[in-house]
């Protein structure tokens, strides 16, 4: 098979972003964002070097995606490809404000993912204070009210998707060093600099950008020197009036291992949450990532999949992806039905099914709430075990098919109305106490997920 090599530089900044398109269609978000902080270097037409910001996405890169990345540049003539992390932090780093490399603007490297955009992401009340502070912090006007923007909520819920949105939207608003990264990368770069003795550059690195996006800062809990870097890096930010931006899983206050002073400053901005998607949410999420991958999802199929995959939007997505694939490869471009859905997703759905039972559900609750399985069907009245009880019946009624007699023999309980004095009590803070209707999401996702 004979092969086109590209000519010249742009041509083969084509080929490399044809080549991410390529692989867009098999990786999952977190692999992309690997993928696209890559720089290629071209040693010649059919022989390539793969620079990776640090050793970390080295290795991340190498041990999923790089035997289909090595195949997929095969395919498109360059037969040679090599991934090694790179000698040359600077290639990575971001020069001070104002500062000059070789005459011009040092270019900057920020990890964001462009596909991430306000423009695409499906609000709904789960989301929507989120989504307004996201759009707040990330434009021409700096709010110090707003600095920490803290997101939190359980996994796949779309944080993801408002931290890399509110990058992208800052870098068009001329804050152009905005760098991304997770909580584990900021540990990993930050215990590597330690110990190759280059710790003062990766302190200059990150406290001289525009915005910090951290992602998933639960990853520092119980990491004493990170987090003590990580502290001062967070206040000379803050007084620099650089926006930073947190995604966490839980409310800072309920970060384990993390250290007061932390937990203080986590909270001293803007704290806001992304609760799992309702039914009505994740139709319309599903109709909208259907039309961008140009698939026609029938109402009656996007309805089967939002009502039986109810854990987060991550779960959503594959599942509109196992669909795609048996109607355009298995089945030969056939038309998406309820039948074709259900053999699709039969594992995911028995999976959910298994989670979704009243042993799983008591034990997750208790786990939750850090009490034994014995003081949940125990008779007490405490209100640190009454109202886990009560979380425990409403969702063994919300996710299993049940009814309030078996649930009430489940928690040991003689008769169905305390069962059913549990579920309307549980309804009834759920409409008037935000923190409980976000405990209570949290703890669905974790069972569901």
């Amino acid at each position: 098979m004979s092969h086109k090599t590209p000519a010249n530089h742009e041509q083969y900044h084509h080929l490399w972003q044809d080549v991410l398109l390529s692989m867009k269609g098999i990786c999952n978000n977190d692999q992309m964002v690997a993928l696209e902080s890559l720089t290629p270097q071209v040693v010649n037409p059919t022989s390539w070097v793969l620079l990776a910001p640090n050793k970390f996405a080295q290795k991340e890169i190498e041990k999923t995606l790089l035997p289909v990345l090595q195949m997929t540049l095969h395919n498109k003539g360059v037969t040679k490809v090599e991934l090694k992390a790179t000698d040359n932090p600077d290639l990575f780093n971001t020069p001070a404000p104002g500062k000059k490399s070789g005459g011009a603007t040092a270019s900057f490297e920020s990890n964001l993912n462009p596909d991430y955009r306000f423009e695409n992401f499906v609000t709904a009340p789960s989301n929507n204070e989120a989504f307004a502070a996201a759009e707040r912090v990330s434009g021409k006007t700096f709010f110090a009210d707003s600095n920490p923007l803290f997101i939190y909520g359980g996994t796949g819920l779309g944080k993801s998707h408002l931290m890399h949105a509110a990058g992208n939207a800052l870098r068009r608003h001329g804050r152009n060093a905005v760098m991304y990264m997770t909580g584990e990368q900021f540990v990993n770069e930050f215990l590597a600099a330690l110990a190759g003795k280059t710790q003062k550059a990766f302190s200059n690195r990150l406290r001289n950008v525009d915005a910090l996006l951290v992602d998933d800062v639960q990853f520092l809990g119980g990491k004493d020197q990170s987090q003590a870097e990580f502290f001062h890096t967070f206040n000379e930010l803050i007084d620099k009036k650089r926006q930073i931006i947190l995604t966490c899983d839980r409310y800072p206050k309920e970060i384990e291992g993390l250290e007061a002073r932390l937990k203080s400053r986590f909270g001293a901005g803007l704290t806001v949450s992304v609760r799992a998607p309702e039914p009505e949410t994740r139709y319309a999420i599903l109709k909208s990532k259907a039309k961008e991958q140009h698939f026609n999802l029938p109402d009656d199929v996007a309805f089967f999949i939002a009502e039986n995959i109810n854990s987060n939007v991550r779960d959503l997505e594959g599942a509109l992806k196992k669909v795609i694939f048996q109607c355009q490869v298995i089945k030969g471009d056939t038309e998406a039905t309820i039948a074709i859905t259900k053999a699709a997703l039969y594992d995911q759905l028995q999976i959910q099914k298994n989670q979704s039972n009243v042993d799983n559900i008591q034990k997750v609750v208790a786990q939750y709430h850090s009490i034994s399985i014995g003081d949940l069907l125990s008779a007490s009245r405490r209100k640190n075990l009454a109202d886990p009880r009560m979380m425990a019946m409403a969702l063994t009624r919300e996710l299993t098919d049940m009814s309030l007699k078996s649930i009430a023999e489940s928690f040991h309980r003689k008769d169905h109305s305390t069962v059913l004095n549990a579920i309307e009590n549980v309804e009834e803070r759920r409409k008037n106490d935000l923190r409980f209707r976000e405990e209570y999401e949290t703890v669905k996702a974790i069972i569901t997920g």
